[in-house]
């Protein structure tokens, strides 16, 4: 099964200034089948660079190097993201218990 990897759960796995944070997502981060989008890799240099974190570049270019050998990465191209918000109005449309219409982004990827 695949599971998505957002920007936070990289985040934590790699900068474990929180403890608990970083217990968590090492646990979500580590396994097979772990995928996460360009937008992740992104978001990931923008978090590291800036607040409380200031990660280096030299850092951050190991950190997104480790996590690109670690997990697939998806791209987020103009379809995927129409795809998604497709996906989302269909969801708003068809209520699911377990989805939300947020939900479109995660399928759309994958």
């Amino acid at each position: 099964m695949k599971r998505f990897v957002d920007t936070n759960i990289v985040v934590y796995n790699y900068a474990r200034v929180e403890p608990d944070k970083y217990r968590k997502a090492s646990d979500a981060f580590l396994g097979v089948g772990r995928v996460c989008s360009t937008q992740v890799l992104s978001e990931l240099s923008n978090v590291l660079s800036s607040g409380k974190f200031r990660f280096s570049w030299p850092e951050i270019d190991a950190i997104a190097d480790e996590v690109v050998s670690a997990v697939d990465i998806l791209i987020v191209s103009i379809a995927t993201i129409k795809k998604a918000r497709s996906l989302s109005l269909f969801l708003l449309r068809q209520p699911h218990p377990c989805l939300s219409h947020r939900s479109g982004v995660l399928y759309a990827l994958l």
